[in-house]
């Protein structure tokens, strides 16, 4: 009896979860390498890729980090405008810049000529400037930077009039009436569907 009661409670928190939308806006400022991101994508760690008109950039869901051609690398990048990013086979980033194709190797995070015959042949797509990641949250390529939209479950939220109130046991019958013990009553509260008792 009492693991169906509280399979009955988990139901019903379930039931009754409300979602709160979390709006955050990726520029500058946040630490992107450049205003203008072209293209974005998630790679098999779930890293967050954004290419931009200044190199590329790496979010690991804190902080960014950016990754450009370094004098003495011995990279012959002609530019670090990036204008699209796609996965190889491998999981390493083909970036198509202005100067040509290059490939970042993910393990190593070192750029790397785009030689390779993989890179060369990859053909041109359009990525939308939507994109929803693996955990739900919907990325916005937007004029200057990038949106990001979360979208936070909680699993429950206080009934009307239960204000510094410790609840004993609740339970949700097929009617979607809440019917409500408290350790300061010594009965039992009925709400509404809405909440209202």
């Amino acid at each position: 009896m009492p693991r169906y009661i509280f399979l009955l409670l988990f139901a019903s928190l379930l039931h009754t979860a409300t979602a709160q939308t979390t709006t955050t806006v990726y520029d500058e400022r946040s630490g992107i390498s450049h205003w203008i991101v072209s293209d974005i994508l998630q790679d098999r760690n779930g890293f967050i890729w954004m290419s931009t008109w200044n190199g590329l950039n790496r979010f690991d869901g804190y902080e960014f980090r950016q990754l450009k051609s370094q004098p003495g690398d011995g990279n012959d990048i002609q530019s670090e405008v990036i204008r699209q990013i796609d996965l190889d086979d491998k999981g390493d980033i083909i970036c198509l810049s202005e100067g040509g194709r290059f490939l970042l190797d993910t393990r190593t995070y070192r750029l790397k000529p785009g030689n390779d015959a993989a890179v060369k042949n990859r053909k041109s797509r359009r990525r939308p400037v939507r994109f929803t990641d693996r955990e739900g949250n919907r990325w916005q390529l937007e004029r200057y930077g990038v949106t990001k939209t979360s979208h936070t479950v909680y699993p429950a939220h206080r009934m009307q009039g239960t204000e510094g109130t410790h609840a004993r046991a609740f339970l949700k019958d097929r009617k979607r009436r809440w019917w409500l013990t408290t350790t300061e009553d010594e009965a039992v509260r009925l709400y509404a569907s809405r909440n209202r008792r």
